[in-house]
């Protein structure tokens, strides 16, 4: 009996991983599972055997959220939350040049965040 419990106890925390995580807040997975090492990833698109256009894109390194032992990371794409025509999504942010890339990069290791708001104590009343 105790092994059936186990058993399904195991398999309602894979599903509840693998099902509703990806579709949770962003930000607070990245804060939460995110590592200070970033990467920056260069993107060219070719036409005809030429570079058409460069675009720059952050990645960071994070652990995976995993019942299985081990020490289970990867890198990870920044991602922001895009609403058009009715419809809202998590898409990769793009950047032109490198040194927009790196500024992103120093903004969220002082700690602002990347998407979202940011909440502060300005004072306290005793």
């Amino acid at each position: 009996m105790i092994s059936v419990l186990c058993t399904l106890a195991c398999f309602l925390a894979i599903v509840w991983i693998v099902v509703f995580e990806p579709f949770g807040n962003k930000e607070s997975r990245r804060r939460k599972y995110g590592l200070d090492q970033y990467r920056i990833q260069r993107l060219d698109y070719y036409e005809d055997a030429t570079i058409v256009s460069t675009k720059y894109y952050v990645q960071q390194f994070t652990r995976v959220p995993s019942i299985i032992p081990g020490n289970w990371k990867w890198w990870k794409d920044i991602e922001e939350y895009r609403c058009g025509f009715g419809d809202c999504y998590w898409e990769t942010k793009y950047y032109s040049t490198i040194e927009e890339a790196e500024k992103a990069v120093n903004k969220m290791r002082t700690g602002d965040p990347f998407e979202g708001t940011k909440e502060e104590t300005v004072k306290l009343i005793p």
